[in-house]
């Protein structure tokens, strides 16, 4: 176990701040920009520039650890490091200037489709070539390690730094500004997190292959996924089959609401999978191998009840963004689920390629969810024009 020292702390934000430079800069840019806007909102008109560069400014904090990643892989010399951030850069300012002229939904549900893909895209992107399943899953298993502690960790200051504020303004008669925790959650979240997240973001990618007998299945990740997510998970399921059946009987059209149940079941489900991918088929975890069976077969009843629900939605009022997403997730599910269901090898690796693929889908070009919703709702107003003779 290493030593927890002042000096070590210091040393170890030294080699973060070297390994992601431009990453740590945007974060912090980024933190500022959004306090400032805090603070400015109702004092200028043309705010909208500040939201696009705030926009441009958080997907280049996962692009920048991207292209760190990738120079870590092909061991790049100092210039070629400084060209891909050049590269960065360039997309990044291109972006920006195509943007329209109008801050509007779209624009911030295509930044967060970007958002979802390079996170995605940062998840595999070490282990692109074929195999290496068992590395592939360590290094996930690394990454959601790290967020779950920095996320506690974020938590903790944050609280006892506004308490101890909070403690001053009342035993002092201190007239605080209540925007000031606002302010301390964004810099916690920006700042902080992301350079601790950072400060222990896995490297040495091109390490031997891990395999079932040679990784360690982490003990307080078997007491979480086997004592609490799974049975939450059955839980879940148990509820959700009970409501089908009350549809069933009732013969009633399923609510809207349990599209997104369903989609965060699955989710979550296939999710609880991958936690325990290592030990799926070993001896001692039967039970494990039963169970990774049944959730599929489990899931396509109430995937043909979330196609139900969806279809009556788009029969009645047309295709919208969020109809779209959900309409595409669940052909996602039905896709991903057969194909682990077939696959022998488990190839866990496509789900965040296949997910990430999706996402650009979703974003861009005439099949994108803005297209499709737009011309739908024409075609319905059309419809709507005609049947009134106007």
């Amino acid at each position: 176990m290493k030593k927890i020292s002042i000096n070590n702390q210091i040393v170890s934000f030294k080699k973060t701040l070297v390994r992601f430079p431009v990453t740590i800069l945007s974060a912090i840019l980024a933190t500022l920009l959004s306090i400032y806007i805090i603070e400015i909102q109702y004092e200028v008109d043309n705010i909208q520039k500040y939201f696009y560069l705030l926009h441009v400014l958080i997907l280049a904090i996962p692009l920048f650890i991207a292209s760190t990643i990738i120079s870590e892989l092909k061991n790049f010399n100092i210039l070629k490091k400084i060209l891909i951030k050049i590269i960065v850069i360039i997309l990044l300012v291109t972006y920006y200037f195509i943007l329209p002229e109008h801050y509007t939904t779209k624009v911030l549900y295509r930044g967060i489709l970007l958002t979802i893909f390079i996170h995605l895209f940062i998840s595999y992107l070490p282990f692109l070539r074929k195999g290496r399943f068992f590395n592939f899953w360590h290094y996930n298993r690394q990454l959601l390690k790290r967020i779950a502690i920095t996320a506690l960790y974020s938590a903790v200051i944050f609280v006892g730094i506004a308490i101890a504020i909070l403690t001053i303004s009342l035993l002092f008669s201190i007239d605080i500004d209540e925007e000031i925790y606002l302010h301390l959650w964004i810099f916690i979240v920006g700042i902080f997190s992301t350079i601790f997240f950072l400060a222990n973001f896995p490297k040495d990618f091109n390490k031997t292959e891990h395999s079932q007998d040679t990784i360690k299945y982490p003990l307080s990740l078997k007491i979480f996924t086997q004592f609490v997510l799974l049975p939450l998970i059955i839980l879940y399921l148990l509820i959700l089959y009970w409501y089908m059946f009350k549809v069933i009987i009732s013969a009633q059209i399923p609510e809207g609401i349990n599209s997104y149940l369903i989609i965060i079941f699955s989710i979550l489900g296939i999710f609880s999978l991958l936690l325990i991918y290592p030990v799926q088929n070993s001896e001692k975890y039967k039970w494990i191998k039963i169970y990774s069976k049944i959730f599929y077969w489990a899931i396509f009843p109430l995937i043909i009840l979330l196609f139900t629900a969806i279809f009556i939605r788009i029969k009645e009022y047309g295709i919208t963004e969020n109809r779209y997403f959900i309409l595409a997730l669940a052909f996602w599910l039905v896709g991903i689920s057969v194909f682990l269901l077939i696959n022998k090898l488990k190839n866990i690796k496509l789900i965040p390629i296949s997910l990430s693929i999706l996402t650009l889908i979703a974003a861009f070009g005439p099949w994108s969810a803005f297209s499709i919703s737009k011309h739908s709702q024409i075609n319905r107003l059309e419809t709507i024009l005609r049947k009134i003779k106007l």
